[in-house]
């Protein structure tokens, strides 16, 4: 506790948080597979949807774009009942660079995803 405290680590895990969050509402804005974004702190997911409309799971390019992040070193799982939530859940040493370099790696994702026109 004195480290996180020392650290000020819970309010760097705030601020990344809002940062990676604000970065996944503006990727929302351009990708139409992406339904809904939700978190708190570091912790946080983008629910994909083929469709906004109906709802529809994009469950298979949510596992896609897992592993295509994986590739490039970034972590990640999907969860929910259906399998179709990117979830994040970095340790609290996670800061605005590794954020940046996880939203990066996702805008890559859906990028390709697009332009197999999948996205």
């Amino acid at each position: 506790l004195d480290v996180i405290e020392g650290e000020g680590l819970q309010q760097k895990a705030l601020a990344t948080g809002a940062h990676m969050l604000g970065r996944f509402v503006q990727m929302a804005a351009r990708h139409p597979l992406i339904g809904d974004v939700r978190g708190r702190g570091l912790f946080s997911g983008i629910e994909l949807v083929r469709d906004r409309a109906t709802l529809d799971p994009a469950t298979e390019e949510a596992g896609w774009i897992v592993n295509h992040i994986r590739q490039q070193g970034v972590l990640a799982s999907t969860d929910g009942p259906l399998d179709n939530v990117l979830k994040f859940k970095p340790p609290m040493v996670f800061g605005l660079n590794e954020a940046d370099i996880l939203c990066d790696a996702l805008e890559t994702a859906f990028a390709e995803l697009a332009a197999r026109g999948r996205a």
